[in-house]
């Protein structure tokens, strides 16, 4: 009678486990495929050793920009000297959220990927938006884009996400009819005072050296060459074009070189 009793109790004692595990399994709260947990830093934090970035690539995002252009502003500037290269999701903020159980090849992947990075004003990297995640900080403009690109970034790296941020980003997502960047055209200033658009977008790139190529065949002709502006001299495909484009006319000299 006594193994009869211990026996049910071993087999209660098995169904709980079961259910409680269950219960556990269901508790695994995801929000838009990503993981709700609290930030954890389960190595220590090393920006200068593990997020390394070269300055190069700064090139490579106004690329992708079209122009100068922070977009979380709305802002464009003359030249990069006017900004700083701004990680969206911060390193430290993905450091705690899953960074720091990687390995330092990822780490350094993530530091540079084009995917998390952007331009923005020396305040707004440094003091305004700074290490903050979503929950406490959003830009003024582009938000859609910036809440999206949040989560792209961190399902890409398989980061977790706090349930503060999380609430945060749904509230700007639920009413997102779109989540690209809205398009904006920086117009600049030339040497000799026309003004060139600069877009935020491919096809506004191209417009851009449509209009200063007729530039060039027109207004800038009779100088016989033409230094380039700052602001559109901004990628290796530019700066050739504007020397090509200058050697085509008659006695033309090459465009002076991009500083």
């Amino acid at each position: 009678r006594s193994l009869k009793i211990f026996s049910r109790f071993v087999a209660i004692g098995a169904v709980a486990a079961l259910i409680s595990a269950n219960c556990d399994s269901a508790a695994a709260v995801t929000w838009r495929g990503l993981a709700v947990a609290p930030e954890h830093r389960c190595s220590p934090y090393n920006r200068d050793r593990d997020y390394r970035y070269s300055q190069s690539v700064e090139r490579k995002i106004v690329g992708l920009l079209g122009s100068v252009y922070g977009p979380y502003t709305g802002r464009c500037f003359a030249s990069t000297s006017e900004t700083d290269i701004e990680h969206i999701v911060a390193t430290s903020e993905a450091h705690d959220s899953g960074l720091c159980a990687k390995d330092r090849a990822t780490r350094k992947r993530f530091a540079s990927d084009l995917l998390n990075l952007t331009l923005a004003s020396p305040r707004v990297n440094r003091v305004e938006k700074g290490a903050r995640d979503a929950a406490q900080w959003l830009p003024d403009r582009n938000r859609c884009w910036f809440a999206a690109r949040v989560v792209e970034v961190r399902r890409a790296y398989g980061l977790t996400i706090d349930r503060r941020e999380a609430d945060a980003l749904e509230q700007v997502l639920s009413k997102c009819e779109s989540t690209e960047m809205k398009p904006v055209e920086c117009l600049v200033e030339t040497s000799r005072g026309h003004r060139v658009g600069a877009g935020s977008d491919s096809a506004g790139v191209a417009d851009a050296l449509e209009r200063a190529r007729k530039l060039v065949a027109t207004a800038l002709r009779p100088s016989k060459f033409l230094i380039p502006p700052t602001s559109l001299c901004t990628t290796p495909m530019e700066t050739e074009w504007f020397a090509s484009e200058t050697r085509k006319l008659p006695g033309g000299k090459p465009a002076a070189a991009c500083s």
